[in-house]
């Protein structure tokens, strides 16, 4: 698998497997949670967090960290532009600004977005 994200596909479907033997062998219940947390912390993996927040004089201020699967940040991003009072709307606006500039910084390999 070499396109993107081919990786973390395999590994999550992987951690699913993982995920049944503890149960079937084991009788221990790994949450989902955990499986996808052990996933995005593969080599060539980027998680990408995003946020908005709204001022009182009508703006809205959007933001993200991207990280490497160490944790490492990798970038940053902030914007403040006029918005609509929307939380849903504002929420993804964050989300896309915050995808375009992780690729703009050349992090396309493969991503999570969390927000």
């Amino acid at each position: 698998m070499n396109q993107p994200g081919g990786t973390c596909f395999s590994l999550f479907l992987w951690g699913i497997w993982l995920r049944r033997n503890a149960w079937v062998f084991e009788k221990k219940n790994v949450l989902e949670i955990d499986l996808i947390k052990k996933v995005v912390n593969v080599v060539g993996c980027y998680k990408v967090n995003s946020d908005a927040a709204f001022f009182l004089d009508g703006y809205v201020g959007l933001g993200g960290v991207m990280r490497d699967h160490t944790g490492d940040v990798m970038a940053t991003t902030n914007l403040k532009q006029k918005g609509n009072g929307n939380v849903d709307v504002a929420e993804a606006l964050a989300a896309r600004h915050a995808v375009s500039i992780a690729l703009e910084a050349g992090l396309d390999t493969s991503w999570k977005l969390t927000a």
